[in-house]
């Protein structure tokens, strides 16, 4: 299997690495978290997600 790009490439592959998590879960959410663990956790990656995401498109348009 050829590619043209390094993108084809790590986005295929990538697609692959994903499945390790997936098998991993066990289908149960994490019952030992304090209702403030839980809030942190719910806000960090509401403002994580978007910021990576913002960096990501930032160094691909350089």
């Amino acid at each position: 299997m050829s590619y043209d790009s390094f993108t084809a490439f790590s986005y295929n592959y990538g697609a692959l690495l994903a499945l390790i998590p997936i098998q991993l879960y066990s289908g149960e959410r994490d019952r030992s978290s304090t209702p403030l663990k839980k809030k942190i956790n719910r806000w960090f990656f509401y403002i994580y997600y978007p910021l990576h995401m913002m960096i990501i498109f930032m160094i691909a348009h350089i």
